[in-house]
């Protein structure tokens, strides 16, 4: 009963959490790091190499398309705490694992995580899911068990075929070997060939992140230590691991937890040496296990750890609180999703979040979608040229999602030459068809399209417009007429 209470109730904790969240926040934007595009793609059944699209479109067979992202997302989260909780067991005790998988079970990354959708969540919620069933079947040393490390030997390699967030937690694999002794070496084989037939059918055939450039240690270890200057403190990365630390100076040493915390320590630097000024506390949450499991362990050995415990979980959930309310609270202020219902936390706690640095929300959303979103449900047909970083792919999901009709003007795709005769002819065909031009909004700080379309912005926007309405982020005119063809859709012949 111990074992099950010690994994069973972190995701309740988490459950509850997280239902919450999910209740007051309006997320109709799709938020996730390129999810709309993963949403799109599955939602006009070609997946093409998206994992994230690939899993949404198998789920449909069961839900509906938005039911599945939904699900899915808050299922990674659960795994994280699953994970977690599997790896604290096998390296300690039923105890520590239920520590363990309620400290993270109110982590605000968990549940930020849970909130977005596309390839993030799979990547971190596969990967510490994995890492804690190689471990954890490794510690049980019986057939059973051999088969929960295959499967965390499986899933690794698929972690990072969803996203590269997966691999700093491949650095973690060196502790294997702690792991094994004369009654369970007979398993590594198995790992391996597991391993080795993820690794050929899932690995993914790309070149490096673009991200890395270089390693740069004490860059990287600033800007660690930086980002609660940035407001991207929401990981406390730099205070869980002086709380492990700490903790280990002052209780009786383990060689597995000495280990322990030297490898989470040589992992965070490496990883933060690489990132440098590019540094983000996603890159960082798969620490998270590793982290939470060296502080639920220490809080065992001590006297009242329930009440410490207690305390902590506390922390963490006023925490995730203020992060969940300023990053909902912003969102809706620049996305123009409906407002949340989320009640204001302590100004103390907000203060380190507010606000939320506006390029995390242009990196995981289309700023101003509320625009395009409302239109949509509407069943009106929306166009707009293609904007800066591929976002407009949101639209196009956005049309899949909620009705209506999307279409992208590339100059490539409306114009032989680039002409006042072509964009006569172009502002004359989507009247007539019945679309309604949107146009981003200029801005000389953030700019909304590429640089290479600023002609093609310029002469649609003079052309077209008559009587149009706008807001801070876009211009648009409707038509009222119905009718004639899309147009855009293949290279003109003239």
């Amino acid at each position: 009963m111990r074992f099950y209470l010690s994994h069973i109730l972190p995701l309740i904790s988490f459950g509850l959490v997280q239902g919450y969240f999910i209740c007051a926040q309006d997320r109709s934007d799709l938020p996730g790091a390129a999810g709309s595009w993963s949403i799109y793609l599955a939602s006009v059944g070609t997946p093409k190499n998206d994992f994230a699209a690939s899993i949404y479109l198998l789920g449909t067979a069961l839900f509906p398309l938005e039911t599945t992202i939904q699900i899915l997302s808050f299922l990674m989260g659960g795994c994280v705490v699953l994970g977690t909780t599997l790896y604290a067991h096998s390296l300690s005790s039923s105890k520590s694992a239920l520590f363990a998988g309620l400290l993270i079970s109110a982590w605000p990354p968990v549940h930020y995580l849970a909130l977005l959708f596309g390839n993030d969540p799979f990547s971190i919620g596969l990967s510490t899911l994995g890492f804690g069933c190689i471990f954890y079947g490794l510690q049980q040393q019986k057939l059973y068990g051999i088969l929960i490390s295959m499967l965390g030997c499986t899933l690794l390699p698929i972690s990072v075929w969803a996203k590269e967030l997966a691999l700093p937690l491949l650095s973690m694999m060196i502790l294997i070997p702690i792991w094994l002794s004369k009654r369970n070496i007979w398993m590594t084989p198995f790992l391996g060939y597991s391993f080795f037939w993820s690794y050929a059918w899932f690995w993914p055939q790309r070149s490096h992140p673009e991200i890395i450039t270089h390693f740069d240690l004490l860059n990287g270890i600033q800007q660690l230590y930086d980002l609660s200057i940035h407001r991207m403190n929401e990981g406390k990365f730099f205070q869980f691991l002086l709380i492990a630390i700490f903790g280990w100076l002052c209780m009786s040493k383990e060689k597995k937890h000495t280990i322990l915390l030297i490898v989470t320590i040589l992992g965070m630097t490496i990883t933060c040496g690489l990132l440098g000024m590019k540094l983000r506390p996603r890159y960082l949450i798969v620490f998270g296990v590793p982290l939470c499991t060296l502080i639920a362990v220490q809080l065992g050995k001590i006297r009242f750890s329930t009440p410490i415990l207690l305390c902590g979980i506390i922390f963490l959930l006023i925490d995730t609180w203020s992060h969940q309310y300023v990053w909902s609270k912003d969102r809706h202020t620049w996305m123009q999703t409906q407002k949340p219902t989320i009640p204001k936390p302590p100004q103390l706690w907000l203060e380190q979040y507010d606000p939320i640095p506006k390029r995390l929300l242009r990196d995981i959303s289309l700023i101003g979608a509320g625009t395009i979103i409302s239109q949509l449900k509407e069943n009106k047909k929306i166009a707009t040229i293609p904007l800066r970083d591929e976002r407009h792919r949101s639209i196009l999901a956005y049309a899949q999602q909620y009705g209506g009709q999307a279409i992208i003007l590339e100059p490539k795709h409306c114009c032989r030459t680039k002409n006042q005769e072509c964009i006569h002819r172009l502002s004359t065909e989507l009247r007539q068809a019945g679309f309604t031009l949107v146009m981003p909004i200029a801005s000389k700080h953030e700019p909304r399209w590429d640089s290479s379309l600023s002609s093609w912005y310029t002469h649609i926007s003079q052309n077209h417009f008559i009587t149009p309405s706008s807001n801070q982020y876009w211009i648009w005119e409707e038509s009222s007429t119905t009718g004639g063809h899309t147009p855009c859709q293949k290279i003109p012949s003239q």
